[in-house]
This record gives C-alpha cells, structure tokens and sequence, in this order.
C-alpha cells in the first residue's frame, strides 16, 4: 500500500470517529501534498476552528501519532466544552439554592 492510500485511510478513520460529537475533526489538503488536522467546533450555534498545527506527512508512524494526538485534543476539548458549560453546572445549581433555608422548611 502507498503512502496515498495509507494517509486516506487514516483520514477515514478520522471521518468515522466524529459520528455524534460537537467537536469534529477535519483535515484540509496543502499545496505540499500534507495535510492540516484542525477541529471543528459547534456550540452554542457559533463555529469555531482551531487549527493544531498537526499535519499528515504519508510517514506511516509520525501519522499514527498525529491522529492519536489529535484524538486526544478532541476528547480533551469536549470533556472542557461540557464542564464549561453553565447550564449544567453544578455550581449554579448552588447560587440559587440556600442549604440552610431549606432545613428551616423541612424542619
């Protein structure tokens, strides 16, 4: 197998591995034949891209490692997307709520 074929196959199992995920990974074609890894972001009806400066060469290990690192962005971004995000913070749960307040109720 080329290094063509390997490098599309890579950018494949790129493609599957964004199925239902708010951040999505995508590669553009350079005028050098390489290709730039970037992430995709959609939150909050606004898009984002953040490139990682991470490319594609066809050198079958330095590829390998690029798409985990990539990988590894991405699930490192969504974790922080979703802790980030004041709707299900717990935290705000706590600002409207007084502990005390509610055992005098009860109580």
């Amino acid at each position: 197998m080329n290094q063509e074929a390997k490098t599309n196959k890579l950018i494949a199992a790129l493609k599957n591995s964004n199925y239902k995920r708010l951040i999505k990974i995508r590669t553009s074609k350079l005028k050098t034949g390489g290709h730039s890894v970037y992430l995709d972001i959609w939150h909050n009806g606004n898009r984002e891209y953040r490139f990682l400066k991470l490319y594609l060469t066809g050198d079958t290990i330095r590829d390998d490692e690029t798409v985990r690192l990539a990988l590894s962005i991405r699930d490192k971004e969504e974790k922080q997307l979703y802790t980030d995000d004041s709707s299900y913070s717990l935290s705000s749960w706590k600002k409207r709520s007084d502990f005390i307040e509610y055992f005098r109720t009860v109580g």
